[in-house]
């Protein structure tokens, strides 16, 4: 059995597009997914899993869309992956002292080339990035909401959720929990 993690795209962000994280978890409880746990409002979903990825997600996808009324675009990591992913951040060793700067940008898809050259115009001396493979490593020393850069995640072509550090980090930890238990 595989523990996964959804990472839902734009939900419970200003108001739009709302989903009750108990409704969530039950949608995915009810499509066949098992040990389902929710963490934060932000559509960050832990479960076990048989089902290959993209046929896993297309159909998590489905589902909320019909349960919720509006499309969802998920990213899929598996425990594994995850782990992976945070350990090779090109920018751990500053996050160590400022996690808060280090944010994750994920997406279901390989990230195209053109993917850094157009976000290369909105790397300042301070903010920073690393596309790798489906993830995007974000150093934004003046957080989020504030940064040009990272506005620029929804002009992408491919969509790409983003999560603070810490958040991926606690995902990490509850969903190689899951794998252990």
């Amino acid at each position: 059995m595989t523990v996964y993690i959804a990472l839902l795209r734009g939900i419970n962000v200003g108001g739009h597009k709302r989903i009750r994280m108990d409704d969530l978890k039950r949608v995915f409880e009810q499509s066949g997914l098992r040990r389902v746990q929710t963490y934060i409002q932000s559509g960050n979903v832990l479960f076990e899993s048989d089902e290959a990825e993209e046929p896993l997600r297309l159909g998590i996808e489905r589902e909320i869309e019909a349960a919720f009324g509006f499309p969802v675009d998920t990213a899929l990591r598996t425990a594994e992956e995850l782990a992976s992913i945070l350990a090779r951040s090109p920018f751990k060793e500053a996050a160590a002292s400022e996690p808060d700067h280090l944010h994750l940008g994920l997406s279901s898809r390989e990230l195209s080339p053109e993917t850094a050259d157009r976000l290369a115009p909105y790397r300042s001396g301070e903010e920073d990035f690393r596309v790798e493979g489906r993830e995007i490593y974000l150093w934004l020393p003046h957080g989020v909401h504030s940064s040009k850069l990272a506005s620029r995640m929804q002009k992408l072509d491919t969509p790409v959720t983003v999560r603070n550090w810490n958040t991926a980090k606690r995902l990490a930890e509850l969903a190689a929990a899951m794998s252990n238990g």
